[in-house]
């Protein structure tokens, strides 16, 4: 999950995980709840990651019926993700709302 943080000009990351409603973050985590939303959903792979952010915000959201939603993005590595093959893909996925 990725959100921009106006205080400091920078982006804060954080890996993530669903946990049942109700649940406590374990020491040395934090809970964050994700607000429902409607996302556009981008397959990438590690090598086009700069490039799909790039055509996301540059080409896509701007000609879209689609505005960002300001809630956090989320990057979606399934299950068949494998760090280590370049080629392996994974989802951007974009808050979005319509224009």
């Amino acid at each position: 999950m990725d959100a921009y943080d106006e205080s400091t000009g920078g982006w804060d990351y954080i890996a993530a995980f669903s946990v049942n409603a109700g649940s406590t973050a374990p020491a040395g985590m934090v809970k964050l709840d994700i607000p429902t939303a409607t996302y556009a959903v981008f397959p990438c792979t590690m090598p086009t990651i700069q490039e799909t952010y790039d055509m996301i915000y540059q080409q896509w959201l701007p000609q879209s019926g689609y505005e960002h939603a300001h809630t956090p993005e989320l990057e979606r590595y399934g299950m068949t993700f494998n760090p280590e093959d370049p080629n392996s893909q994974f989802e951007i996925c974009v808050p979005v709302t319509q224009k």
